[in-house]
């Protein structure tokens, strides 16, 4: 009497074995026979390696290798473990279960050794390369060729089975906890956790500008825990990276979602003619992409609302009323719930411009900060009505016409030259414009090194186009005459304010005192209210006495340590005493 085995072949690397095998039975006492041993595994052996056409990245004398004939078997389901990526056996032939420590046959581990055993030679240890795009680009012909895809995690160029990041897991589990649970997808990733990776590091970290890498001994090449180069796994990434989608284009995908709006369910052979030219020639459409399609469809008309610039230079919600009509005409008029889709646009528009808004006059409050504490040799009067961008700019500058030769030639034309004698630049003697790169990237609306030395040092109607540019975002109550209220400053010169080149700064372009403010300056027991009300025929304020006003609580907030939040509260400091002063005729509009 023999006793028989029936058993299911189980294909997963990490499944227990299954529960209802039976043990096998002891013969029973007195009878000779014995148990009949399972012949081993007969592996099936994969195919030769063959060139892949259907996909444009492999070139023509690639030989990718696969596995198995059933690649549309592989290609309809993305999800498809890797475990699950083995040879399908016969159900009558008997066999053993694949041990778990080992999910390959004979053949895949040659395959995947000569796989390793190229890369090692293409990309060995100590290998150099001028720029990581390089590298990457080698890497990723290399790896197409194979029948694999990479991805790049810090220095490293990982295979894009690898584990999962702790990024990308924080993220992932951030943006589930943001969904609601009857609205979150069951996918499955096709992480194996595959140490296949080339890391690099710098040839020389020192210096900035040398881009060159070079390979480090933690490379590994060998692809383990289930992931098998082939033409089946490629096109599981590729698809799943959306790199086989080409010639896509919003009036293509618009005439799609119309057709799907009417509220009948199209049918598949339809759907498929509508999205084949969306897809390279060759690509299955099978029943897993189209059911994808018919979710992202509904993603679609959000992807838009999401992008849609809008007014967004604009203050306040009003402007975004004129959104929603070329919403609708953009996405079409039977999109699934347009009124939602308006509702989320509006919520969105409030949103950013509350953001805006609080930004804007957070800016406007740290410059007047920086202000107060910014110390300087030259033009104090002037650079108080710059921002923190052109304060720098302008130092820059300065500090760049310390270093050049200037001399004017008989004709009046205006020569620079370095310190070795060299000639650098020749304008002629009328030059109101410079022809060098840093004047002409600002659009003519500073004043570089040249026509600092050209016109003696720093000119505020040079600067004017820069001021009204950064003010035109409509925060400033003082818009179109700030420089009016600039050239009414009445502080007097700190030290070194009157200071020469020659000793490290500028003097300022147009700092003539008129009559009337030198006659009350000079008056004994003159006050800076008299002199502003001199300048103003509406009695304000000028901006000395805001500055000194902040500039007497600077000893009261030493305490703070972050800069930011002292510039912040010193600009505050500052818009009260504009406040207090009576200088803010709409400050119902504005916010702090």
């Amino acid at each position: 009497m023999t006793s028989t085995i029936s058993e299911t072949p189980s294909f997963r690397s990490s499944d227990p074995p299954a529960p209802h095998l039976t043990p096998p039975m002891p013969p029973p006492e007195g009878d000779s026979s014995t148990i009949v041993p399972i012949p081993p595994l007969q592996a099936h052996a994969p195919d030769p390696p063959t060139a892949h056409t259907s996909l444009d990245d492999i070139e023509d004398d690639a030989t990718p290798t696969d596995i198995d004939k059933s690649d549309a078997q592989f290609a309809s389901a993305s999800t498809t473990p890797a475990s699950a990526l083995f040879p399908a056996l016969e159900n009558s032939v008997p066999s053993a279960v694949v041990p778990a420590d080992n999910p390959y046959t004979s053949e895949q581990v040659a395959v995947i050794e000569s796989i390793a055993v190229e890369a090692s030679s293409l990309f060995c240890v100590g290998a150099n390369f001028n720029t990581p795009d390089e590298l990457r680009e080698s890497l990723r012909k290399f790896a197409h060729k194979k029948g694999f895809s990479i991805t790049s995690i810090g220095k490293k160029f990982h295979c894009s089975r690898c584990a999962e990041p702790a990024c990308y897991i924080r993220k992932r589990l951030k943006r589930m906890q943001q969904n609601a649970p009857e609205k979150r997808r069951k996918t499955q990733s096709t992480r194996v956790g595959c140490t296949f990776q080339v890391s690099y590091s710098d040839v020389n970290y020192k210096d900035k500008e040398d881009k060159s890498i070079k390979i480090n001994g933690s490379t590994c090449y060998q692809h383990s825990n289930g992931c098998f180069p082939c033409n089946t796994q490629l096109t599981i990434e590729k698809r799943k990276a959306g790199i086989v989608t080409v010639a896509v284009n919003e009036s293509r995908i618009k005439s799609i979602l119309t057709v799907m709006a009417t509220g009948q369910r199209i049918p598949t052979g339809l759907l498929r003619d509508l999205i084949r030219p969306l897809y390279p020639p060759g690509t299955s459409l099978d029943t897993q992409l189209l059911f994808n399609f018919r979710v992202k469809r509904h993603l679609f008309a959000n992807h838009i609302i999401k992008r849609f610039p809008g007014h967004l230079d604009y203050q306040g919600n009003a402007r975004a009323k004129a959104n929603h009509a070329s919403i609708v005409a953009r996405i079409g008029s039977l999109v699934m719930e347009p009124v939602s889709l308006i509702n989320s646009l509006m919520v969105r528009h409030v949103d950013i411009s509350s953001e805006r808004s609080h930004y804007i006059s957070g800016y406007h409050l740290k410059c007047q900060g920086r202000a107060v504490t910014t110390k300087c040799e030259s033009t104090i009067k002037a650079l108080k009505g710059l921002s923190s961008w052109g304060f720098s700019f302008y130092e820059k500058a300065a500090k760049h016409a310390k270093t050049l030769i200037y001399s004017r030639n008989h004709g009046g034309s205006h020569c620079f030259a370095h310190c070795d004698g060299s000639t650098h630049l020749i304008l002629p003697a009328a030059a109101e414009h410079c022809s060098c790169p840093v004047w002409v990237a600002t659009g003519g609306t500073t004043q570089c090194s040249h026509l600092l030395l050209v016109q003696g040092g720093f000119c505020r109607e040079n600067w004017g186009a820069r001021w009204h540019q950064r003010t035109s975002l409509g925060k400033s109550e003082n818009k179109g005459n700030s420089w009016e209220q600039i050239q009414r400053l009445d502080d007097h010169p700190l030290e070194g304010d009157d200071l020469s080149m020659q000793d490290g700064g500028f003097g300022d372009g147009d700092e003539s005192v008129s009559p009337q403010q030198e006659a009350v300056a000079t008056t004994p027991g003159s006050r800076p209210e008299t002199v502003a009300l001199v300048n103003s025929p509406s009695a304000e304020y000028g901006l000395s006495e805001m500055h000194t006003i902040a500039r007497d609580l600077v000893n009261s907030i030493d305490k703070v340590r972050d800069k930011t939040k002292k510039d912040l509260f010193l600009g505050t400091l500052v818009k009260l005493a504009d406040v207090a002063n009576g200088n803010m005729e709409q400050f119902h509009n504005e916010s702090l």
